[in-house]
């Protein structure tokens, strides 16, 4: 199962893989290497469906759909694009190019509610009879995983005791239905082996990888690692950060006076200031602060030439280290050891 690198996912990861050690779980950058613009049928302007630092590098159109799940289809596209590896025409192009999938292999779109933490099989009748069984039994696994993660996930954040998730879901008077994205500390970048087993608590964005099959690349996975989705983990710790620690400034106060302004920002209440940062509600459960404000640490499986290389290629990355907006561990599966790399590019042993 692929999920995406939000550390929500590392709770329901790691329960599937108890219930079922068959299950290998992996972690993906959400837009799942496809950087496309989409554009619905009663819409000129495109929407964007790949990570902010991307291009397009296609363009698709929404297809007439008849069914009372038309709007769940158009809002989880990206997913559904995996049943384009089902085409007899897409898997002998991928033949071609030395990536052969077996005729017994069938991909299967599915939503992860982040919320609720139950996770939906999308186009469920469209399954082919052989695969049913199958499918039946994952069903019931995520079924299991989903309990076990409301209630890890209740008491994650904060101590406070809240009402049942289905209802918060639902609830638009509820302030505070998830905690999102609250907690992150840490990125990983390394095989899954590196994390199997381990409670991370919700805070660890995890993105599978491995070094030696991109070697042969040229690395070109771990540039796109590095200037794509740790660009934008970094946005979203430093978000967080800013928010927590000078909450006057760069928080958005309380969401209960939200008025929206375009889509520029929001007033609290009727007049003052533009605020643009994160609310109380998200950072606060109104006994404590529930967010600790940690620049996100990057863990990397990679040689650190490779590490390096990437860095003094592109100048964001470069300055976001240079500033230690973020920092960055190189780990070195071989020595079983950690490097911190340090304002100046060089590495310490830790």
């Amino acid at each position: 199962m692929v999920f995406c690198i939000d550390f929500r996912s590392e709770i329901p990861r790691r329960y599937i893989e108890t219930i079922n050690p068959k299950i290998e779980t992996l972690g993906f950058a959400g837009f799942f290497g496809l950087p496309l613009d989409y554009v619905r049928i009663k819409e000129k302007q495109a929407q964007h469906r790949l990570l902010v630092p991307l291009c397009p590098s296609l363009k698709v159109h929404e297809e007439p759909q008849d069914n009372q799940n038309t709007d769940l289809k158009n809002t989880l596209f990206q997913n559904g694009l995996f049943a384009l590896l089902t085409s007899p025409i897409i898997r002998k192009g991928l033949k071609e190019a030395s990536i052969d999938i077996p005729d017994s292999t069938w991909f299967v779109a599915a939503v992860h509610e982040t919320v609720t933490d139950e996770i939906f099989i999308l186009d469920r009748s469209d399954i082919p009879e052989q695969f049913q069984s199958k499918i039946q039994t994952l069903e019931k696994n995520l079924k299991q995983a989903s309990k076990n993660c409301q209630n890890e996930r209740q008491t994650a954040r904060s101590k406070r005791s809240s009402v049942d998730p289905k209802k918060r879901a639902k609830n638009w008077s509820e302030v505070r239905p998830e905690w999102a994205l609250a907690g992150n500390a840490a990125f990983i970048v390394a095989p899954r082996e590196r994390t199997y087993g381990v409670n991370l608590n919700s805070r660890v964005f995890l993105h599978n990888y491995d070094w030696m099959k991109d070697e042969k690349r040229g690395f070109q996975t771990l540039e796109l690692i590095m200037t794509a989705p740790m660009i934008v983990t970094s946005w979203i710790n430093l978000q967080y950060y800013a928010s927590t620690v000078a909450p006057q400034i760069y928080s958005s106060g309380n969401k209960v006076l939200h008025n929206l302004v375009n889509e520029s920002g929001v007033f609290e209440g009727n007049g003052g200031d533009l605020r643009v940062g994160l609310p109380l509600q998200s950072l606060h459960d109104g006994h404590r602060w529930i967010h600790d404000p940690l620049r996100l640490s990057v863990l990397i499986e990679a040689p650190k030439d490779s590490i390096e290389s990437v860095i003094k290629k592109h100048k964001v990355v470069k300055d976001l280290l240079s500033n230690e907006w973020l920092h960055i561990i190189q780990i070195d599966s071989s020595q079983h050891s950690f490097f911190r790399r340090t304002q100046h590019g060089n590495y310490t042993s830790i």
